[in-house]
Order: structure tokens, then C-alpha cells, then sequence
């Protein structure tokens, strides 16, 4: 299979003639009117293309490098001995009356020429070879094509092109028009003749692949905006392109790499990552990873975006949300006098109304998160403390039995909010149902920093978390 370099000697020739592919050179505009004098090149007494072919029904004589009919084949042409005939008359019977047998003709009287074989005329000029270098008579698909293409490579101007299109074979013919619109249709607007086989490449592999035509991987390669080179690693030759991340929002900063590699699959023509998915996302948590961002420094994750830096919960916090800066849970302020159901409608409520700024992630806290609020009462504490009563990825365990002791008596009672990092000492609900007890759910009593179960139909206090 033919090798194309990466320089098309076609681009210019291409470009000039783009409208329409080959046409019939009388039916073209050069051929309109058509008055020139015949010493035209590849007319009829001019001189020959560059590539040794005439235009349609004229061949190239290649002694005088002159465009000529093609000989008709039965024209034996031969004028050199008009007395040889091959007449079978007896050799005596000239007329001539002296030495009748001798008649002056210094070759051997009975060598005539095989008369067996009339339009073997010994004509050297071989009727029958056109001198089309194009090889009409190649039926081969690619090859046909090719010829017809490798022609193209030697001609300047747009009669000779169509010249090498007309002396192709009709399969040539076909193949050569679907890759020559393909180039066209893709590639009219290439600016450069690396451009143009770029674009070849990439575009109109397969049709340029069926006129005998390849491309090195490298070329295949660089048209599809590629680099190709040489992996120590795996020791052979990649495709690859560096590829950036979708852009970050604003007040954020890259945690993990910004740019990624993809990989040229040859077989199927597409870039790959190799099933590796790399999402411009927020993750403050695990292993940093390619395409992932965290906030600035002084701004906090909503759900969508990164806005100004929340308060700190404490005692004193008088604007919420606030930030539990030993969790990261986010809180809302205090709502009193909730039924348990009241209370977990309330906090889902918090998304659609987007409190804080925030659009999702609000809701009641379940036992686990509500001790997070426990200060100064190691039994009961999150994390760390020994009561029983848990609901967190690590343990659940919401029944009678995990209620112990020391989920409400270790610690004593404190009036002025010192088991609680917002200073209260009342009771609040967590969204926890108590198994086993559909109408009872989980509360802490801050003024003890104790845990206890109650029915779901008594208004306690809240805190929303997120």
C-alpha cells in the first residue's frame, strides 16, 4: 500500500478545482469556447503532460513528446516494402527474363512474412500502448484508484487532472470521486498543505485507505491533535492528548491535578481515558483526585457554590447558620415548640426555602449528630462517649437495651447551658426513632447532657444540621 507524505502535492490543485470534482475538460470553464491553437499542451500536436498523457482520445508519442490519435489497431502502417505482399505466386514468375530466379531482392526469395498471422506488420510502435502511465487497464480497486491519484501528483493545472481522471478505470473512477468529495466536502478551508493532511487524516481515513492511500500512525495521530511518543513504561509508541478540567466556580481553589491525559485509540478512531471519570466537583473528603476543588480560604460549600466564611457555633452565636468547626456540621438556629414530625417536616423545609444559602442537605440530626452539641460530659459526648444509643455509620443501636446508665446519670445538672456548645439547657429532638416503640424518638437533655426517649407527640426544641 502507497505511503502519503505528509506534503500533499495535491492541496493547491485540490483548492482550484473544489467545485464539483472532476468534470469532462469540455464541459469545465477552460474548455468552454474552446478556440486555442492545437500546439496546446495535451491537444492534438502539442506537447505532452508533465506526466506523459494527452487529454481523452489522444496519446503521447513519447519520441517527439507530441500529443497523437491513437493508431487505429488493424493499421499496419507499414510502408517499407510495398512490393512484399506476401503473394504465393511461384518466385519464377516475375516477368523478369533474366535469371528468373534471381529477383533482386537480397532477402531469402521464400521468407515473404507469415502470412498466417495478417496484422503482425512488425509496426514497433506498439498500437496498443497508449503511453498512459496511469495503467487504465489495472482493474484492481486500489490500484485503479491510486493511478488515477498518482497521475493527479504530476500535473499543475486542472486539464491535465482531468486527463488522468478520464484515462482511469471506472472502478478507479468511483473509489477516486468518493475520496476526492470527502477531501473537498472536509477540507476546502484548510489554510496550509499540513492542514489539509491533517484533515485528510482524520476525516476521510477510511475513504483514502480504499484508493490505496495510508496514513502512519503519527500522521494519524497529529491530525487528530495528538502527540505522538515513545513509553518507557510500556515500551511502545501512544497517542495522547493533555486535556484540562471543566473550569471551577469562583472562590474555589484545585485540590487534586488540573489536566489529564487521554489516550488515541487507533482501532476505533475515538480518545480515551480508559473508563476513568474526571468530574469538575467539590470534595473536601478522601484521597485528593484529578478535577476535584475545595473553597478559598474564607468561604464555605452551600451545595452549588463557595460563599463567605459561617460564623462559629458557640454560646454566643447570634448569626446562623454558624460552623462547628470540630465536626464541620453546619446548624441553624434554635425553633421551639415542635412535635417530632413537626420538626423533621421543618428542617426538610429549610432546602426549598435555601436557608443559609444552602439548597440541600438540611435536616433533623439524628442521635449521633445531636450529641455532637454535648459538652463537658464524656459519657454522652460525640464522638467518643460510651452511651449506647447511636445512629451513625459506624453503629446503630436504637432500642431499650442501649440505653445504659451512662446515657443519663454521670453527669449533673447545669442551669447555666454548660453541657451545651450553644449554652441551652432544654430538651431536643433527633429525627432517631426509637426501635421497637413506633411513637417514641431520641432527645437530649442539655441540662444533664443526658440522653432519654420520649413520645413523638411532645414539643421539644430543634437545631437543624447539615
Amino acid at each position: 500500500m502507497k505511503k502519503l507524505s505528509l506534503i500533499f502535492v495535491l492541496f493547491a490543485l485540490f483548492l482550484a478545482v473544489s467545485c464539483g470534482g472532476p468534470v469532462k475538460y469540455e464541459d469545465s470553464p477552460e474548455g468552454q469556447g474552446h478556440t486555442d491553437e492545437p500546439e496546446e499542451t495535451g491537444t492534438l500536436g502539442g506537447e505532452c503532460y508533465e506526466n506523459r498523457t494527452c487529454n481523452s482520445g489522444l496519446v503521447c508519442d513519447e519520441v517527439s513528446n507530441t500529443c497523437m490519435k491513437e493508431p487505429e489497431p488493424t493499421d499496419t502502417g507499414d510502408t517499407t516494402e510495398p512490393t512484399d505482399t506476401g503473394d504465393t505466386v511461384e518466385p519464377t514468375d516475375t516477368g523478369d527474363t533474366t535469371e528468373p530466379t534471381d529477383t533482386g531482392d537480397t532477402t531469402e526469395p521464400t521468407d515473404t512474412g507469415d502470412t498466417t498471422e495478417p496484422t503482425d506488420t512488425g509496426d514497433t510502435t506498439e498500437p496498443t500502448d497508449t503511453g498512459d502511465t496511469t495503467e487504465p487497464t489495472d482493474t484492481g480497486t486500489k490500484e485503479a484508484c491510486y493511478s488515477i491519484y498518482d497521475c493527479y501528483t504530476h500535473c499543475n493545472d486542472e486539464a491535465c487532472a482531468q486527463a488522468c481522471y478520464d484515462n482511469g478505470t471506472p472502478e478507479g473512477q468511483s473509489i477516486f470521486i468518493t475520496m476526492y468529495n470527502c477531501w473537498v466536502n472536509n477540507c476546502v478551508n484548510a489554510q496550509t498543505s499540513d492542514e489539509y493532511t491533517e484533515c485528510v487524516a482524520y476525516n476521510c481515513y477510511e475513504e483514502s485507505e480504499a484508493c490505496g492511500i495510508s496514513f502512519s500512525e503519527k500522521e494519524i495521530c497529529e491530525a487528530a491533535g495528538g502527540t505522538y511518543d515513545y513509553f518507557a513504561e510500556d515500551d511502545f509508541e501512544r497517542c495522547y492528548q493533555i486535556k484540562d478540567c471543566a473550569p471551577k466556580p469562583a472562590n474555589t481553589e484545585w485540590r487534586g491535578d488540573q489536566s489529564y491525559t487521554e489516550y488515541f485509540d487507533f482501532d476505533d478512531g475515538l480518545w480515551t481515558n480508559f473508563g476513568a471519570s474526571y468530574k469538575t466537583e467539590y470534595s473536601d473528603t478522601g484521597e485528593a483526585k484529578i478535577c476535584q476543588f475545595v473553597c478559598a480560604v474564607g468561604y464555605e460549600w452551600n451545595g452549588t457554590a463557595c460563599t463567605v466564611t459561617l460564623p462559629v457555633c458557640n454560646a454566643q452565636t447570634t448569626s446562623f447558620p454558624c460552623k462547628d468547626p470540630s465536626t464541620t456540621y453546619i446548624w441553624s438556629e434554635k425553633y421551639g415548640g415542635l412535635k417530632w414530625q413537626a420538626a423533621v417536616d421543618h428542617c426538610n423545609s429549610l432546602n426549598s426555602s435555601n436557608y443559609g444559602g444552602f439548597s440541600s442537605g438540611w435536616h433533623l440530626p439524628t442521635i449521633s449528630e445531636l450529641r455532637t452539641l454535648v459538652k463537658n460530659c464524656s459519657d454522652t459526648q460525640m464522638p467518643g462517649g460510651s452511651c449506647g444509643v447511636r445512629d451513625d455509620d459506624e453503629v446503630v443501636c436504637l432500642e431499650s437495651s442501649c440505653q445504659g446508665a451512662d446515657c443519663y446519670s454521670t453527669c449533673s445538672y447545669d442551669s447555666t447551658g454548660g453541657h451545651s456548645k450553644f449554652g441551652e439547657t432544654g430538651y431536643f429532638w433527633s429525627s432517631s426513632a426509637k426501635s421497637g416503640s413506633s411513637g417514641y424518638a431520641w432527645l437530649v437533655l442539655f441540662s444533664h447532657g443526658s440522653v432519654h426517649d420520649s413520645g413523638k407527640s411532645v414539643e421539644n426544641d430543634i437545631h437543624c444540621v447539615r
